[in-house]
């Protein structure tokens, strides 16, 4: 199996707690080469539809 689309499956399940957290994963494999510039704007993009409810339940505690 790719990296990436392990990558994928792991932030489609949320498998990490936080959006932080899977990108400094991601930033890391981008570096060494392990996934391509493709692949990296690809997963990031997935992990900003993924992790969107996290951002929005964060923004509605921090006006209460």
């Amino acid at each position: 199996m790719q990296i990436s689309k392990l990558l994928e499956n792991l932030i489609t399940k949320k498998f990490y707690k936080n959006k932080e957290e899977i990108q400094s994963k991601l930033a890391v494999f981008y570096a060494v080469n392990q996934i391509t510039d493709e692949e990296y704007a690809n997963l990031t993009l997935k992990v900003e539809e993924t992790y969107i409810e996290e951002q929005i339940k964060l923004l509605g505690r921090e006006e209460k």
